[in-house]
């Protein structure tokens, strides 16, 4: 295989586009005699002609005509790929990995990849929909950059709190208790449970349980699952009541209604993780830009959480 200067080729393609040496020469910003020594050179190489030169104009032969068409192709997708791989060194493109639980879907997920989008038009996310335990062993076999999770993994990963979610019950819109503004978790204490699987969402589901072993009682779990359409859909059929992060109500079941409960220091934290040894030149930039959008997030929540418990009733 011919080993061609990546420079000759760039002269030829500049002759072939002025069909002229002297304006391609003034176009590369060099002299006529070498730029035809170097065209010269490359038919030489090459073997074959791939200028007809007269004393107006220089016509492409058809060897020429098809190198001439190869070669542009080739140094467009060159260009950008140094501009992309300058990109990536500035930490303005590239691709991260990015697992999400359930719950960050809702509208964290949504409000990062239009933001990013915008910020980094040139970098590339890959998804993937995955429990925090699953992220733990990704970020082991280091299939992922970036989580987005409720049981934060140990060992190398970097854990930052991004969102402390509050705490809400989910009930059927029948339910007795749907007509009260406030729910003590006491008013609780005899009602089926549909909770998070303690098996794949640990965080969460300890969360809960220590949650009602506070309040002096432990829930009678009717059914475990693992997503939150599965339980407020359980909810909504009366399989029982649920405990969920207030960023589940977005999904707004017809059939189900949500209210907070009287305990202000219920919550569940939304954490964002990545391993302390990634390298990957975009990944300072993605936590920043969640950094920002969670801390407008949670000024809007403080506001939403004050209004979603005025008024109070007793119980």
């Amino acid at each position: 295989m011919n080993t061609i200067s990546t420079n000759r080729i760039r002269y030829f393609v500049a002759v072939a586009e002025e069909r002229h040496f002297g304006r391609a020469a003034r176009k590369l910003h060099m002299s006529q005699p070498p730029l035809s020594q170097q065209i010269q050179l490359l038919e030489k190489e090459l073997g074959t002609q791939l200028l007809i030169r007269t004393t107006r104009r220089v016509e492409l032969t058809e060897a020429g005509e098809i190198l001439y068409e190869g070669a542009k192709r080739a140094l467009g997708q060159l260009e950008q790929a140094l501009l992309q791989a300058q990109r990536v060194q500035r930490g303005e493109a590239g691709r991260l990995r990015v697992g999400f639980v359930s719950t960050a879907a809702f509208q964290l997920l949504t409000d990062v990849l239009r933001a990013f989008r915008l910020r980094y038009p040139h970098a590339t996310l890959e998804l993937f929909h995955l429990t925090s335990a699953q992220q733990a062993a990704a970020f082991d076999a280091r299939t992922i950059d970036v989580g987005f999770l409720r049981d934060p993994p140990g060992g190398d990963v970097e854990v930052e709190i991004i969102v402390k979610d509050p705490l809400v019950v989910a009930l059927p819109v029948t339910h007795p208790l749907a007509k009260r503004t406030t729910i003590a978790m006491r008013a609780l204490k005899d009602q089926p449970f549909v909770i998070w699987d303690r098996q794949q969402t640990t965080g969460i589901a300890q969360t809960i349980l220590d949650l009602c072993t506070r309040h002096g009682f432990h829930p009678t779990i009717a059914l475990e699952v693992t997503n939150p359409p599965a339980m407020l859909s359980l909810v909504a059929g009366g399989v029982g009541v649920a405990i969920v992060p207030l960023s589940a109500t977005h999904l707004r079941p017809k059939a189900v209604v949500f209210r907070p409960l009287d305990d202000k220091s219920a919550y569940s934290p939304m954490a964002l993780a990545w391993r302390s040894d990634n390298t990957r030149e975009l990944l300072p930039g993605f936590i920043a830009l969640v950094r920002e959008i969670c801390k407008g997030k949670t000024k809007g929540q403080r506001k939403r959480t004050r209004h979603a418990h005025s008024p109070r009733t007793s119980e």
